[in-house]
């Protein structure tokens, strides 16, 4: 597989997806100052589409965090910023509910072997006693072509302008397998449904993790059809086996926190 060597940004698809943090009174006492914890790695969106622009295509992705403030939360800012200092998504919110995620679009990186600096999420919290704690967190989202994967006999690869990269793996029966292995924090399979697919399981490190159907009444391609998210970065094997019809492999999408965004061989 052959990755785009030009160093593209991030698209910002909007605005942070607000979630409920309570906020308390100012107490009489000092407080310890607020807690953030920034999720590595943040989230793809299921059910979702990766769109295409140009010849790549842009991944829906979402960085989530929380807040613990024993002295209530009275505000907080959050930035997205490309790598080199330009700030690509921002908030700055003084009223509750505070957000506790935000969404955009992001370029995957099909290496990182050029240098490029990832973007990074910088949250700000204040509490009500005028305490405030920044944290901050390198995320990286990597997308793998299907090739990447180790495949059973029978799948036949698909050339398609609708694919991620113009390719996937279709498969031709019940019990075939596409098994892929990598280091990441979160995981998602690009996929597509149609009235014409079928059903696999999905297994992650040898265990069983839940059924999939891919048949639907109308066509959607690069669909997130599934993802799972870990507390800290670490080396899984992703199995997908077929259990009736047709099951397209289309990519795999990771996400990676720094230092070090993974070395996926």
């Amino acid at each position: 597989m052959k990755r785009f060597g030009k160093n593209v940004s991030l698209l910002i698809m909007g605005t942070a997806m607000a979630a409920g943090l309570l906020v308390g009174a100012a107490p009489t006492h000092a407080a310890a100052s607020p807690q953030i914890k920034i999720v590595p790695g943040g989230y793809f969106q299921t059910g979702s589409t990766a769109q295409m622009l140009d010849l790549d295509h842009v991944v829906p992705y979402t960085v989530k965090w929380t807040v613990t403030a024993p002295a209530g939360i009275c505000a907080e800012s959050a930035r997205i910023d490309d790598g080199y200092g330009a700030t690509l998504a921002s908030l700055d919110d003084s009223t509750a509910p505070f957000p506790t995620q935000l969404s955009y679009l992001s370029y995957p990186w099909g290496s990182y072997s050029n240098g490029d600096a990832p973007p990074n999420i910088v949250v700000t919290v204040t509490d009500c006693g005028g305490n405030s704690t920044t944290a901050s967190v390198n995320l990286a989202v990597r997308s793998e072509e299907e090739d990447r994967a180790t495949f059973s006999a029978g799948w036949v690869t698909g050339v398609c302008e609708c694919w991620s990269l113009r390719s996937a793996r279709k498969s031709t029966g019940a019990g075939q397998t596409a098994t892929y292995t990598s280091t990441f924090n979160g995981i998602a399979l690009l996929s597509d449904r149609n009235p014409g697919r079928g059903t696999a399981d999905i297994y992650l490190d040898g265990r069983f993790v839940r059924s999939l159907n891919a048949a639907a009444p109308t066509t959607t391609n690069r669909l997130i059809i599934w993802q799972t998210h870990f507390a800290t970065k670490a080396r899984h094997t992703l199995q997908v086996r077929v259990t009736s019809g047709r099951f397209d492999v289309d990519a795999f999408l990771t996400t990676y926190d720094l230092p070090g965004w993974g070395n996926p061989a």
